[in-house]
């Protein structure tokens, strides 16, 4: 499994839900050789998204571990802006490019 990760750069949606959660952490804590990880998450009016990731996805217990073991985890994290509601997951074309060109394919 580790080869197939080896500086690979990885696209997730759902962050924010339990499974989401805890397909991140078990990533960020298991596949050291893991690049990056892009995370689709959408505003809320009363936070944007650095506050989202922080608050709702990395303040989580589920994370405590990671912490311990990694406090560095948060550098293989890219914040990508977007809502899966809208058209091509209301992502600006500037990130679409950048996901095009990172995102591992295989």
């Amino acid at each position: 499994m580790e080869d197939f990760f080896e500086n690979a750069n990885i696209f997730i949606t759902g962050g924010t839900g339990f499974i989401g959660k805890v397909l991140i952490e078990k990533l960020l804590r298991s596949q050291n050789n893991i690049n990056k990880l892009y995370i689709l998450l959408r505003s809320k009016k009363e936070k944007n998204e650095q506050d989202r990731i922080k608050e709702d996805i990395f303040d989580q217990p589920v994370f405590d571990k990671l912490k311990e073991i990694n406090p560095n985890f948060m550098d293989k994290v890219v914040v990508v802006c977007g809502d899966i509601l809208q058209p091509q997951l209301g992502i600006s074309e500037k990130d679409k490019l950048t996901l095009f060109d990172k995102v591992s394919n295989s």
